[in-house]
């Protein structure tokens, strides 16, 4: 009875024993310690991600791993351990502590530079020092050359027209184009500038200078010119844009001294940004043998058919000196009837037909009861009636 309860008694403690060594083992596996103070650590599975100073094993297949952005460094004071999980670029101490080492920068092809390559057009190529790679080391840069700016191109004409009746200051009608001029003759004078190019022209600026003109003297000009009437010139500024024409006009009068034959040559000078200078030249001969009203001295200025009228000093047919379009009024006498005269007076040209109405005859007017008609009817009824009775 004695010997059961003493192996009973011994049964319950080997349970007992059996019991705290598995707890003890299972604490210790599962805060990863050695089970006995001289065993290895323990080692998590391989699939298992390790964090950064934790141990991990350089020798399994496959190798243990440690988190994104940690190596296994090889640490053999560490508790016996492979390795510890190290942040990259850092280096573990036998303490599991880690500390920085430098690492080696590969630069990129990327370049920063401050300022930049110009980028304007036209520029040359050339070289710029203020730049730094991508890993802040500075460097150079090499600046390829831009392509050539596009340049406006105007294209320019100046012609004379004739002052028409309803020019005012500073509005023109140009209408008609004039090859000559006269003594005192008012005409003008117009400047067209057109850029048919793909840029606007800018620094636009006409100068017509007038000082070395003596035969003409400046009356006026439109908006956008000026006149000095010091240094005798015309000056206009302006922009012409791509694909646009502008006209630009002013008007003088010759002078009475002219002399025929001469030739009155005005230059205008145009000028504009990044564009060649213009030069436009009109050359007007003088006339001084002139047609219908232009000023005149002698009936030899005036053109075939006109006299030199002396009150007017115009050139004027001498039948209608005061007509300044010369065309007289013409007086044509006709006569429609023998025993009618009619004188119509009617205005007509030289190249004009004349026609005139007719005037009917006029007969004298008549009656049945003047007294020898009515004698002559009584005298023929009588010598009827007598007849009559004679044939009964």
């Amino acid at each position: 009875m004695n010997k059961k309860k003493i192996l009973t008694i011994i049964l319950v403690l080997i349970v007992v024993l059996l019991g705290g060594a598995s707890y003890y083992i299972a604490i210790q596996l599962s805060n990863k310690q050695a089970i006995a103070p001289t065993a290895p650590e323990s080692r998590p599975k391989a699939s298992e991600t390790v964090n950064e100073g934790e141990s991990c094993n350089m020798t399994t297949s496959p190798a243990r791993e440690c988190a994104t952005g940690f190596n296994c460094q090889s640490i053999s004071e560490v508790r016996g351990a492979d390795g510890v999980c190290v942040q990259e670029g850092w280096t573990a101490s036998s303490n599991c502590s880690v500390t920085a080492t430098a690492v080696a920068c590969t630069p990129s092809d990327t370049v920063t530079c401050s300022p930049d390559c110009p980028t304007a057009c036209g520029t040359a190529a050339s070289t710029i020092t203020t730049c730094t790679n991508s890993c802040g080391v500075a460097t150079t840069k090499e600046c390829v050359a831009t392509e050539a700016c596009s340049k406006a191109t105007l294209k320019g004409s100046k012609t004379a027209y004739k002052n028409e009746v309803a020019n005012i200051p500073g509005k023109y009608t140009l209408t008609t184009e004039i090859e000559t001029v006269a003594k005192s003759q008012i005409y003008v004078y117009s400047i067209v500038l057109t850029n048919d190019s793909d840029v606007n022209a800018t620094g636009v600026t006409i100068k017509d200078s007038l000082a070395n003109v003596p035969s003409v003297t400046f009356m006026d000009t439109v908006s956008g010119c000026s006149f000095n009437a010091t240094s005798k010139e015309l000056i206009c500024n302006t922009t012409v844009n791509k694909d646009e024409t502008k006209t630009f006009s002013f008007r003088v009068k010759t002078v009475d001294g002219i002399i025929n034959g001469e030739i009155i040559s005005n230059t205008a000078m145009v000028t504009y940004d990044g564009g060649d200078r213009l030069e436009l030249v009109k050359d007007l001969p003088i006339s001084t043998v002139v047609g219908c009203n232009h000023t005149c001295t002698t009936d030899e200025e005036c053109s075939t058919g006109l006299t030199c009228d002396a009150t007017t000093n115009k050139c004027r047919k001498s039948a209608c000196l005061s007509e300044d379009d010369c065309t007289c009024n013409i007086v044509i006498t006709s006569t429609i009837a023998p025993t009618v005269t009619k004188t119509t007076t009617v205005t007509a040209t030289p190249t004009e037909k004349v026609v005139v109405e007719a005037t009917p005859t006029v007969l004298p007017e008549t009656g049945i009861f003047d007294l020898p008609g009515i004698a002559a009817f009584g005298g023929g009824l009588v010598l009827a009636v007598v007849g009559i009775l004679l044939a009964l």
